[in-house]
């Protein structure tokens, strides 16, 4: 029986239970932002507006992406690698583009 019950003695399973009750909030929040700065950003791409807020939008993606690795850090003990930085070197757009297709 203390088998069942030593799992509540840990630190590690209220620290997983903090991380599960804070996905719901940090998903309902990054979901309406996310919706809504991309309905916004597509609305507006015919003004030029849309553009920077789109592009703002990725950004604050990049920025969301760092937060949730700090997250599984902190929560979880798992160290995710943030992305490495893109060559300096630009091939242009069509070559990435063949490459992007499988």
């Amino acid at each position: 029986m203390t088998r069942v019950f030593a799992p509540l003695g840990q630190r590690r399973t209220y620290l997983e239970t903090a991380d599960l009750v804070l996905d719901l909030v940090v998903g309902v929040v990054c979901f309406s932002v996310f919706t809504t700065l991309l309905a916004t950003g597509a609305s507006l791409l015919f003004a030029l507006v849309g553009l920077s807020i789109l592009t703002c939008t990725l950004y604050l993606a990049r920025t969301a992406a760092a937060v949730e690795r700090w997250r599984a850090r902190v929560f979880l003990a798992s160290e995710i690698e943030p992305p490495s930085p893109r060559a300096a070197a630009r091939r242009g757009p069509l070559p990435e583009t063949r490459d992007a297709i499988p």
